[in-house]
């Protein structure tokens, strides 16, 4: 399965220290209950108790958080409400029909309009304003809805950014410690570059400027393995 990023959306301004204390509170609920759980089962009433506690503080979470669309940061038009998407859509008869997603029925116009309509606020990553919010190389399934990049680069790059920053590429990060991380794998990489063959050159500073990218927007990134 590999290592991917999920982000995570900014905190609201204003609210930082609360975020911070319910994280914390959070970790140390979470403890209690696995630990008691091990030890007396899931009906033990201190686990239960947790267990509603870690949920109100999630739906706290949601009150903290800014409700922004990554597409909509990164510039991406989204097919079937932003013009440019439905331009980038007509523009790719040709390439559609190499690729055979569209095989020449039923006529263009209607599969434009069906294909509108079934992938409805789809954003265009290829069509984004900003190449380091999505980089091209990653652009398609790998990075599910814009929400994700694929962050495997660092654990099979390991030889070369060291066991600190690999172990650090399986931790979450807020906005700041996405920037900064980003930061430190752009310079290790840039020592090495001679050490990177050409298309993993592309796939690591892409990755690097992405998580400079986000952060530099407020976003963290949380790992998925």
């Amino acid at each position: 399965m590999g290592l991917d990023w999920c982000l995570t959306r900014p905190i609201k301004r204003g609210v930082e220290a609360e975020y911070a204390r319910l994280m914390a509170e959070v970790a140390v609920l979470e403890a209690v209950r696995d630990s008691t759980h091990e030890m007396h089962g899931g009906r033990d009433r201190r686990v239960i108790a947790a267990d509603r506690a870690v949920e109100r503080a999630n739906q706290r979470f949601t009150d903290l958080i800014e409700d922004v669309d990554p597409f909509v940061v990164a510039g991406a038009p989204r097919l079937g409400i932003d013009a440019a998407a439905t331009e980038w859509l007509d523009a790719q008869q040709e390439t559609y029909r190499a690729q055979n997603i569209w095989t020449g029925t039923p006529p263009w116009p209607e599969f434009v309009r069906a294909h509108l309509a079934q992938h409805r606020g789809r954003g265009i990553v290829e069509a984004s304003r900003d190449v380091d919010a999505i980089p091209p190389l990653f652009a398609g399934p790998t990075i599910p809805h814009g929400y994700h990049m694929r962050g495997q680069i660092i654990p099979d790059l390991a030889e070369i950014v060291g066991e600190t920053l690999v172990v650090e590429a399986f931790e979450d990060h807020d906005a700041a410690a996405a920037i900064d991380y980003g930061c430190r794998l752009e310079q290790v990489f840039a020592e090495h570059a001679e050490q990177l063959g050409e298309h993993a050159i592309a796939l690591a500073f892409g990755t690097a400027r992405w998580l400079q990218y986000w952060g530099q927007q407020r976003f963290g990134f949380a790992p998925s393995y």
